[in-house]
C-alpha cells in the first residue's frame, strides 16, 4: 500500500524540484529524503525522478503518481478541515510571516482575538521581506504570508494570494521641513528632497524607486533602514522626508511630532494580502486564521 506520508514527501520534492529544498522544508536531511523517495520508486518499481546539475524533474511515470498523490494529498487536508472541531481547548501552532509595517503595527490587531479565542494556540510571527516570506511559505516554513505591496511574477506561481486593504502612502515631515503644515504636494516636488529609504532588496523600496523614476523624480537617500520606528524619528529631528503607509504615523501626527502629506497628483497606494502555498491546503489552524481575516476584511477567502 502507498505510504501518505512517502507520497507527501514525493509531492513535496516535484514541487521544489530539488531533494535538498524538500528535505529543508520536511526539517530533514537531504539523505533521509533521498532515502523515502528510493523506497517509494522501489515499492511502485518505477523511476519517478530524473536527476540533473540543478535538481530533479518528474518523469514520465513520475508525472502520472503526481497527479494522483496532489489529489491525495488534497483530499486528506480536505478531509482534517471537515472533521477536525476547532475550539478554545485544541492545541496547534501557525506560523506567519509578515513584513515589518504589518508585524508591527497591523499583526497585533487582527490577532488579538483570534489568540483570546484559542489561547492553547501557540503562534510564530516572522518578520521579514516579501520575497524572503513568499519562499518560507513556498517551502512550508511558514503556514500563512502577510504582505504590503507587490509581488513579482516568478514568485506569484506558487502561492495563493487573496487582497484584505487598500492603504494611502504619505510624506511624512517634522517641524524642521518646509513641508510642514502642508495639506497636499505634487510629486516633482520630492525631487533633490533628502529623504529616508526602506533597504534596496525590499519591495517598498523597489515599489517607490519604480515610481520616482516613471516620473524623473530623484531624491537624495541620506539613510537607509529596515526599522520603521528609527525612519520616523530621524524625520521627526531633521529637515528629511518619508514615505509610509498612513496608520504607520497616526500617533506621531496626532501628538504633532510628524506631519503626513498626501501627493495629489501620483496615487500612492498599496495592497495589503495574505498568501499561503498552491502546494497543500492550509493547515486546520492556518484555515480558522484566514476564515478570521475574511470576516475582519469582509472578503471571501
Amino acid at each position: 500500500m502507498l505510504d501518505l506520508y512517502k507520497l507527501r514527501l514525493f509531492v513535496a520534492v516535484a514541487h521544489h524540484q530539488s531533494l535538498s529544498q524538500a528535505a529543508e522544508a520536511h526539517y530533514m536531511s537531504q539523505s533521509a529524503m533521498s532515502q523515502h523517495i528510493a523506497q517509494l520508486e522501489a515499492y511502485l518499481g518505477r523511476t519517478l525522478f530524473a536527476r540533473h546539475r540543478r535538481g530533479v524533474r518528474l518523469t514520465a511515470d513520475g508525472e502520472k503518481l503526481y497527479a494522483y498523490a496532489v489529489q491525495i494529498c488534497h483530499l486528506v487536508a480536505e478531509a482534517e478541515l471537515a472533521l477536525m472541531n476547532i475550539t478554545a481547548e485544541s492545541e496547534g501552532e501557525l506560523s506567519i510571516g509578515a513584513t515589518p509595517n504589518i508585524s508591527t503595527y497591523r499583526l497585533p490587531v487582527w490577532t488579538g482575538d483570534f489568540t483570546g479565542r484559542y489561547p492553547r494556540l501557540r503562534v510564530r510571527v516572522q518578520t521579514d521581506i516579501t520575497a524572503h516570506i513568499i519562499r518560507d511559505v513556498t517551502l512550508g516554513k511558514l503556514d500563512i504570508g502577510l504582505i504590503e505591496g507587490e509581488i513579482q511574477a516568478d514568485h506569484a506561481e506558487n502561492v495563493q494570494v487573496h487582497r484584505l486593504e487598500s492603504i494611502a502612502q504619505v510624506v511624512v515631515v517634522g517641524r524642521a521641513h518646509p513641508f510642514w503644515g502642508r495639506e497636499r504636494i505634487r510629486l516633482a516636488e520630492i525631487n533633490q528632497q533628502k529623504i529616508i529609504m526602506r533597504p534596496a532588496n525590499s519591495q517598498s523600496r523597489q515599489w517607490l524607486e519604480a515610481i520616482f523614476k516613471a516620473h524623473g523624480v530623484k531624491p537624495a537617500v541620506l539613510l537607509e533602514t529596515d526599522n520603521i520606528e528609527s525612519m520616523k524619528r530621524m524625520v521627526q529631528t531633521s529637515d528629511s522626508i518619508t514615505i509610509l503607509p498612513d496608520y504607520t504615523v497616526a500617533d506621531g501626527v496626532k501628538n504633532e511630532a510628524l506631519w503626513a502629506i498626501g501627493v495629489e497628483d501620483v496615487p500612492l497606494v498599496r495592497d495589503h494580502k495574505v498568501l499561503w502555498a498552491k502546494s497543500a491546503l492550509p493547515t486546520p489552524f492556518a484555515h480558522v486564521f484566514l476564515r478570521h481575516l475574511g470576516d475582519l476584511f469582509g472578503v471571501d477567502i
